[in-house]
């Protein structure tokens, strides 16, 4: 075989072997199927239990809760996050009780990324920032109250948010004081008003004002006089009433209008 046909039959062989590369890489390539995604979820490799969670959550097929709700209590921290991550993407009732569960994980991260996915179910609404902040900006923006008409929140949600009002981490209870003024807990008033003493002024801030603790207009009035005079001393905003809402003839309770520190200021003043 003289030099031209090697170099021939170089080329040839390196042209197939492109070839065959790309049609293997091309199947490689293929997204799993639902099924197959689904049987991941039973693989001894946390890696892929973890990287099926995450592809069923962005399937957004409400076929996907069962599986991932069973690995709720995953022995890999990094599959359960990833779990409830996935239930919060498929935005379904039925992950509720899972959610729930997870609130009582033994990892911080998880327990309020569980509370922030139930927040967002049952309003409605896309996070897009950490879960402290996209809780506060709740409160800020829209009426504590943010549940849409004619929606049930389950029981169990409300009691698993009074639990966190005695979290270990300060953030968690202060997000769930936060939760329960989103979705209209007033059956946990109880445990927002045994919040209030609080060590910590965010907690007590946010329990304050969830807007679920509604004292009498005689009280309210006799309290937001008094606070007034203190916040005057310290050069703070006045709270003031909702005078917008007042003119409509709404029933809307008195709601303090102030930045986080006046906020901050007025609960450690409480």
């Amino acid at each position: 075989m003289n030099e031209g046909t090697r170099v021939r039959l170089r080329r040839a062989l390196a042209a197939l072997a492109l070839v065959a590369g790309a049609v293997p890489g091309g199947q490689a390539a293929a997204k799993p199927s639902f099924a197959d995604l689904v049987a991941n979820l039973k693989s001894p490799t946390a890696k892929t239990r973890q990287e099926a969670a995450a592809a069923l959550g962005k399937s957004r097929r409400r076929e996907a809760v069962a599986p991932l709700a069973a690995l709720v209590r995953d022995s890999e921290p990094k599959v359960r996050l990833e779990v409830v991550r996935a239930l919060r993407e498929l935005r379904d009732l039925s992950a509720v009780p899972a959610l729930v569960s997870s609130m009582q994980d033994g990892d911080a991260q998880i327990r309020e990324e569980g509370l922030g996915a139930l927040v967002e179910i049952y309003a409605e609404r896309d996070r897009s920032d950490p879960i402290d902040r996209f809780l506060q900006a709740f409160s800020d923006e829209y009426d504590r109250a943010s549940v849409p008409p004619y929606t049930n929140v389950d029981p169990s949600v409300y009691r698993a948010l009074s639990a966190a009002l005695r979290d270990e981490q300060r953030s968690i209870r202060e997000d769930a004081a936060y939760a329960i003024g989103i979705l209209d807990g007033r059956s946990e008033v109880r445990a927002l008003v045994a919040a209030l003493p609080d060590p910590e002024a965010k907690v007590r801030a946010a329990a304050a004002t969830s807007g679920v603790i509604r004292p009498s207009a005689r009280t309210s009035a006799k309290s937001r006089t008094r606070r007034n005079r203190r916040l005057a001393m310290r050069g703070v905003p006045r709270e003031r009433r909702a005078s917008s809402r007042a003119a409509s003839g709404s029933s809307a309770t008195p709601r303090i209008r102030a930045d986080r520190r006046t906020i901050s200021s007025m609960s450690a003043s409480l």
